[in-house]
């Protein structure tokens, strides 16, 4: 019997802060088995709005870029079945990936709660 726990370590890029799975750009992940880090995983998305400039400047994904990726639904199976996902600021990923309805852990709490004398 396996009672490892799979916790996928998860980011989204996006067209920008506002919006939800048609906004992504990119989705990438490892999984973290028995604190083994294995099986990245990255796929870039054709989003269904445009990409904005100031997401651009960030992420410095194009249009063109994602103009003959495949579209979130297509992808996404290949991200789902973790026991818990992990995000820095999780709620925002977590908007953007709505399937993936297991808990989730976000990084960006933990650092907050165990270093607060840190503002960033």
């Amino acid at each position: 019997m396996n009672n490892s726990n799979l916790l996928r370590v998860i980011d989204t890029e996006t067209t920008g802060l506002e919006g939800g799975p048609e906004t992504v750009v990119e989705i990438a992940s490892v999984d973290i088995v028995d604190g083994v880090i294995c099986n990245p995983m990255s796929d870039l998305v054709k989003p269904g709005v445009p990409i904005g400039f100031e997401a651009m400047a960030i992420h410095h994904i194009t249009e063109d870029m994602v103009e003959g990726a495949p579209l979130l639904s297509e992808v996404i199976g290949r991200y789902l079945g973790a026991d818990a996902y992990v995000a820095h600021n999780a709620k925002f990923d977590k908007a953007k990936l709505p399937a993936m309805n297991a808990p989730w852990i976000c990084t960006a709490k933990l650092a907050r709660s165990l270093l607060p004398e840190h503002k960033s």
